[in-house]
């Protein structure tokens, strides 16, 4: 209600008034009145009584966000209100007819009489403002509305008694008494303030399917509230007796003889003129909508953004509108251009407010923050720029005299009772302003609830609820025809609610059932908030927030949960932050008409949970990272050690991503190990997760199945390649490099071509050897011997003269050059070349190699759990007999593997990072990998049953999509080195590789050796065996056999004389 305290005052004084300091334009009226001489003690008085003016029409409307709720009009009560203000008006009529009956009466009588009226309707309205009566057919709350009635009388008469009264005071004291009236607006609203309103009504079960509201109390009840109002009403009362019936002010009055002057000399301007019939306009509008139009819309337009919205814009637009009034009496007004440019921009937020009203019960921005206190702004902002308009209309109008401010005057009744008359039939007589019931009396719509979980996919369903048979019979008839598996719970005995299993399953639950929470701290135990189970509280009250936190204070609903309450006017999204955070709800919109497929389409073009949940509002979350050799840790971003905690190191820049992306911190530890198990339970990181330590894994570990059991995981973040990386040996370490130039078809095509020219070289002396002597050297033994020394690349030491036999000499020749080019040429290329004799495991298991692994947690484990038989016989013929000299450092091992035959089994990304570093090019052109086993996907760990698991898989995921992943990834992870020098460089020939030439020229040697052992003892064997024959020779010609004619040496044949010898032998006897 607006404070009227310029709007009625016939007298010679608002003349007085016009021209008094407090309202001039060419004076500051703060610095006047602090020069002025003053008696302190009246400015307090006065400022008291001018307080009771408006004290008991202020004092209950910022009661009504409070008994709007308890009274039976309802929403309706302040169009009530305000036309039994407007009622009061009357009183001015009484005090016209008393002041003509009554002459002699003075003015002092009728303020006293209007301040005890006004103290004791709010004395007697702090008791009976509760008591109701019938008027009709309708109960009416006819004891707070009479007594109202008389309250407003003082403030309606105050306009045209107070005002006259303080003629005879320096004029200095009204804006005294102006403060006072500002105070009678501005105490209650600080009362209200501190007063509060409680909270939302709670609807608890009354009979069968019906509710009641139980409303939280205030700090103090109206009855306090207008107690208080009381005291301070006859505080006014008191200040005015002093005031008037004490000598202590005589020299502060003055003699009323000078405003007649004054008022004579005031210039009577034509209220005919068009700038006065537009004025008198304008205050009439404004008054209709401060006094009329805007109380009685007000809890139509706040009470659907809940108590406290109502409440606010009550208590801070009664405390703007005198603040207003102030300020157009302290500071100068502004030009009309600028009163109309503010009344301009009030337009948007009036507009604002009459559609909540007529919208209402379910307005624009309903049940969020932002509709709560853009409606309360919008009040505040609309009431302070009318009242300072109707301030500014009063101040401009006392420049008509008399005349001018009674026409104001008139023009503010009619106005203010139009207003007021208009909004109290269309809100009491029409549907255009709509108060939903507190409590439905109905139960929930059984086509929506099974409407609802069907287009979450849903086909089994859990109900718990508190409802007749009837009821629980049609539910069952309904879930037939739905398709739907239904089970009907109990309360008292709570099933089994698993967190995880192979299907989805929707859970409904009447909030208003006893022992509802029983069920509620089940599912928060076994984290049965989550997205395997889509949840309805459904509660037979209209929304209000403060009864979802007192319901689901306890609750572990974390981001993860798909929780929605449903009212009969809303249906909201409901989880926490954190469990030890507030909830958070988020209007969803929905209306409960709609059908599946208009549903189906609703669910589409909402966002999804983790779209609407993405800020977790600078929460801390407990995490862990691992640090397996602190002494090489350099920071997150050094890449001189990357093969060492390679994981930490890229799941470190991918979760602060996370972290930004979701808005929360790490609250981070450090351990050493990832974790391995013993009698059950897991050490390191995994031990922290297992017990519920840590709540996020800074780092990727391999995803296993005994890991599983205590722990869950995020995303995969990389793909861990393990293989034994080995350098292939040369191929002079496999076979004997010089065959392998040519193929076998190669080698026995050469053979036979050598061999046929030997031969033809061979005919050819044979049979030609008469007509070139030379030819007769030709032996086949020197054939062959020609034919060996031209694939040889050797000559030969003759040359025949034949045409015929110098053409096939040549073209043996000219092969043999071909042969060897192409020879010498491909034997460079095998000598540059590894070999590949090395292609699986079996293979590896085969070769003189030895083998090493990389030093892990499950350094064993993956050897032991294949099932490839060859990986177990490496495993067993290789590994199990080293023992743990095996197990190396990704250091040491690929240092033994460059230096020898030597295969190391490690994480190609740590390896290769060394490889790069160490490795000459060349040697890098020779790397081979065999791989034993697939090693698992490797993600970022969390603690089971995790509310934020979802959340951040979801992140990752984008992070993959996006490349982010996979960037960090080449940042990280090493690649194999690229081969860059094959082919190209100095490449020195070993022992190794002439091995086959020097075993040969070795074997020939030992054969030459032999054949020259033999040669001379056969020589020396054939020099003996002549002197023997010579011996014998001369026996027989002195001594010849004439019988015969043969000499016989008999001793001869019996030596171990060759066949040659005795061939000799007899040839020189018979000769």
């Amino acid at each position: 209600m607006t404070t009227d305290s310029m709007a009625l005052t016939p007298s010679r004084l608002e003349e007085e008034t016009a021209r008094s300091p407090c309202l001039s334009e060419n004076e500051n009226i703060s610095a006047k009145m602090l020069a002025t001489k003053r008696r302190v003690l009246l400015d307090v008085l006065m400022a008291c009584w001018g307080m009771g003016t408006w004290l008991g029409i202020n004092g209950l409307y910022v009661q009504l966000p409070l008994l709007v709720e308890r009274l039976p009009e309802g929403w309706a009560l302040p169009a009530s209100m305000t036309v039994a203000v407007q009622i009061a008006n009357i009183g001015l009529l009484l005090y016209a007819l008393f002041r003509r009956i009554f002459t002699m009466v003075k003015d002092a009588a009728y303020i006293y009489a209007l301040l005890i009226i006004g103290a004791l309707a709010l004395l007697l309205n702090a008791f009976l403002y509760t008591e109701t009566a019938m008027v009709g057919q309708t109960e009416r709350s006819v004891a707070f509305l009479s007594l109202t009635f008389f309250a407003g009388l003082v403030g309606c008469t105050s306009s045209v008694l107070f005002y006259p009264y303080l003629r005879y005071f320096r004029d200095i004291y009204l804006a005294t008494y102006l403060v006072g009236e500002g105070l009678s607006g501005f105490i209650p609203s600080i009362l209200s303030l501190i007063q509060g309103v409680g909270g939302e009504p709670e609807c608890v079960p009354y009979g069968d399917n019906s509710t009641i509201p139980i409303y939280p109390p205030a700090r103090f009840d109206s009855t306090v509230f207008m107690l208080i109002l009381a005291v301070l009403a006859i505080i006014s009362f008191v200040s005015f007796t002093i005031i008037d019936s004490t000598k202590i002010f005589e020299s502060e009055r003055v003699s009323p003889t000078a405003a007649v002057k004054d008022e004579e000399a005031v210039q009577q301007f034509s209220l005919s003129h068009p700038k006065w019939l537009s004025t008198l306009l304008l205050m009439a509008c404004l008054n209709a909508l401060s006094n009329g139009v805007l109380p009685s819309i007000q809890s139509y337009s706040c009470m659907p953004y809940g108590t406290r919205a109502y409440h606010l814009a009550v208590a801070l637009g009664t405390s703007a509108n005198p603040m207003a009034c102030l300020a157009g009496v302290w500071l100068r007004p502004v030009p009309a251009k600028a009163l109309a440019a503010m009344l301009s921009v009030a337009v948007v937020p009036f507009t604002f407010i009459l559609t909540t009203a007529l919208m209402s019960p379910s307005p624009p921005l309903q049940h969020q923050a932002g509709g709560e206190a853009l409606v309360v702004l919008s009040w505040v902002c609309v009431l302070a720029i009318v009242s300072y308009a109707r301030m500014w209309v009063y101040g401009w109008a006392r420049a008509g005299g008399a005349r001018g401010m009674r026409a104001c005057g008139v023009s503010t009744q009619i106005g203010s009772a139009l207003g007021s008359l208009l909004l109290f039939s269309l809100v009491n007589y029409t549907s255009l302003f709509t108060q939903p019931d507190v409590c439905p009396t109905v139960i929930m719509d059984i086509n929506f609830i099974f409407t609802f979980f069907a287009t979450k996919n849903i086909e089994f369903l859990s109900m718990f609820l508190c409802w007749s048979p009837a009821d629980i019979l049609k539910l069952y008839h309904e879930a037939s025809r739905w398709g739907f598996r239904l089970r009907i719970g109990n309360l008292e005995k709570v099933p089994e609610l698993p967190a995880y299993d192979i299907y989805r399953e929707g859970v409904f639950l009447d909030v208003g059932c006893h022992n509802f929470d029983h069920l509620l701290n089940e599912a928060s135990a076994t984290r049965a908030f989550n997205h395997r189970y889509t949840w309805l509280l459904f509660h037979d009250s209209p929304y209000n927030k403060s009864t979802v936190e007192k319901n689901l204070i306890n609750s572990t609903i974390l981001p993860d949960a798909d929780v929605i309450w449903s009212t009969p006017d809303a249906m909201v999204d409901v989880y926490k932050v954190k469990e030890d955070l507030p909830l958070i709800t988020t209007d969803l919109g929905l209306e409960k008409t709609r059908d599946l497929m208009e549903l189906k389409t609703v669910w589409s073009q909402q966002p999804t949970a983790v779209t609407r949940r993405r800020d977790l509002g600078n929460i801390f979350l407990k995490s862990a990272t691992l640090i397996s050799q602190p002494q090489h840790f350099k920071g997150w971003s050094d890449l001189t050690k990357r093969h060492i905690d390679t994981f930490p190191k890229l799941t470190y820049p991918i979760m602060n991503l996370c972290a930004e992306d979701l808005h929360f911190r790490h609250n981070m530890k450090q351990v050493d190990l990832y974790g391995e198990e013993r009698n059950g339970t897991f050490n390191g990181l995994a031990g922290l997760l297992q017990r519920n330590d840590v709540e996020i894994g800074i780092t990727s570990m391999f995803m296993r199945q005994d890991r599983l059991r205590i722990l869950h995981y995020c995303s995969e973040t990389a793909e861990l390649r393990g293989a034994f990386i080995f350098r292939q040996p040369s191929q002079s370490a496999v076979s004997n490099v010089f065959l392998l130039p040519f193929s076998d078809g190669v080698w026995w095509a050469s053979f036979a071509m050598t061999m046929a020219m030997a031969a033809l070289l061979a005919a050819l002396g044979y049979t030609l050897h008469k007509a070139d002597p030379e030819l007769a050297l030709l032996t086949p033994f020197e054939a062959l011997s020609f034919a060996i020394g031209t694939a040889c690349q050797q000559g030969f030491y003759r040359t025949p003269n034949l045409m015929s036999a110098r053409l096939v000499m040549f073209c043996s020749l000219l092969m043999a050059l071909f042969t060897f080019t192409a020879y010498s040429a491909k034997i460079v290329v095998i000598l540059q070349t590894p070999s590949d004799a090395i292609q699986t495991i079996s293979d590896l298991a085969k070769s003189p190699m030895t083998l090493g692994v990389q030093e892990t947690t499950y350094k064993r484990v993956y050897f032991a759990e294949s099932s490839d038989p060859a990986t177990i016989d490496l495993y067993r013929r290789k590994l199990l007999p080293n023992g743990d000299r095996a197990y190396l450092s990704v250091d040491d091992g690929i240092a033994r593997m460059r230096t020898g035959l030597f295969a190391f089994q490690v994480e190609q990304s740590s390896g290769y990072d060394i490889i790069s570093k160490t490795f000459t090019e060349r040697e890098k052109c020779g790397l081979k990998e065999v791989q034993a086993f697939r090693l698992p996907m490797v993600s970022v760990p969390i603690r089971k049953h995790s509310g934020y698991r979802d959340l951040l898989a979801s992140r990752l995921r984008w992070q993959r999509e996006v490349g982010l992943i996979n960037r960090e990834q080449r940042h990280w992870l090493a690649e194999r080195p690229r081969c860059d020098a094959a082919g190209a460089g100095f490449l020195s020939v070993g022992i190794a590789d002439i091995l086959p030439a020097i075993q040969v020229l070795s074997a020939g040697a030992l054969i030459s050796v032999l054949l020259l052992l033999s040669e001379i003892v056969n020589y020396k064997m054939r020099r003996t065996g002549m002197k023997n024959i010579q011996n014998c020779f001369n026996i027989c010609h002195f001594r010849k056999n004439t019988t015969s004619g043969v000499c016989m040496c008999r001793q001869l044949s019996t030596k171990p004389l060759n066949i040659f010898s005795k061939w000799f032998l007899n040839f020189q006897v018979k000769s």
